[in-house]
């Protein structure tokens, strides 16, 4: 289908690897895809890799990036089928009536694996950043009628780890400098549109070595989110990580249900901050 001659609702999925999409499906789940919804996707690949000449990790982006459009399904990474939480806002977002009739979804998804702000991947000016915007003025580029409707950010494991000397308040001050500076830029493009961002996965982030410094990251993406307006910080407790659902060692990504959950308290964070507005 040449989704051009279609006006969509555009969804901005950016981040790391749980916005990716790494909820790995169980063997015999049948998935159900919300109708009407397409994606950007860039097919250059993109990731991180560590560089043993320089001993440093480096990142692996093609710019300016090669575009497609298909529809929504779930990406395939190691022999399996992986979710992220695009879907179930999608879904959710039609079911509450917010997609006009003659209109598409179209998310784009931006996010890489393994990325942050730490080793300049994430952040104004940044390969990342650059990318993330060549895909939203392709996908608001493919019909005039194309407008942003929200941005769905995921990331901060990797900012959580890195920068080792990092003292719990350094941690904090930076991610919340970084983090907000990323946002306000990507608004500039898309419009003072919402912008929801949740927390990580707690068989992870409880752990001893963890908890300390995601409890940072995750405060600071609380804190700026109260103070950008139109924005908002959602909880991640009580949901599972591959690990706990299918034995698989995976304890930073979320299982599949708890992905398509977290989409579902996406959107209702969503429609909160939208239901404001009127």
């Amino acid at each position: 289908m040449d989704i051009s001659a279609y006006e969509c609702d555009v969804i901005v999925i950016a981040g790391q690897s749980n916005a990716e999409g790494n909820g790995v499906r169980p063997e015999g789940v049948i998935p159900a895809y919300p109708r009407d919804t397409y994606e950007v996707i860039d097919s250059n690949p993109s990731y991180p890799y560590f560089d043993e000449k320089c001993g440093c990790t480096m990142l692996k982006v093609t710019l300016p990036t090669v575009c497609e459009v298909r529809q929504v399904q779930d990406r395939v990474h190691n022999g399996t089928f992986r979710a992220d939480y695009g879907r179930s806002f999608a879904a959710d977002y039609i079911a509450a009536g917010m997609l006009e009739k003659g209109r598409k979804i179209l998310l784009v998804k931006a996010a890489v694996g393994g990325t942050g702000f730490s080793n300049c991947q994430w952040g104004v000016d940044n390969p990342l950043s650059a990318r993330a915007e060549q895909m939203i003025k392709y996908a608001l580029g493919l019909n005039e009628g194309n407008k942003v409707k929200a941005i769905l950010w995921h990331q901060g494991e990797h900012d959580s780890v890195s920068s080792p000397l990092f003292s719990v308040e350094d941690r904090y001050d930076f991610y919340r400098i970084k983090y907000g500076e990323q946002i306000r830029h990507l608004r500039k493009l898309c419009g003072d549109v919402p912008v929801i961002c949740g927390g990580f996965v707690d068989d992870w982030s409880d752990r001893a070595e963890h908890k300390t410094a995601s409890d940072a990251v995750e405060k600071a993406l609380a804190d700026v989110s109260a103070s950008l307006g139109k924005s908002a910080f959602v909880s991640s407790d009580g949901l599972k990580s591959n690990d706990q659902t299918v034995g698989d060692g995976d304890i930073v990504h979320f299982g599949y249900y708890s992905v398509l959950k977290l989409g579902d308290r996406y959107f209702a964070a969503y429609e909160k901050i939208v239901k404001a507005k009127k």
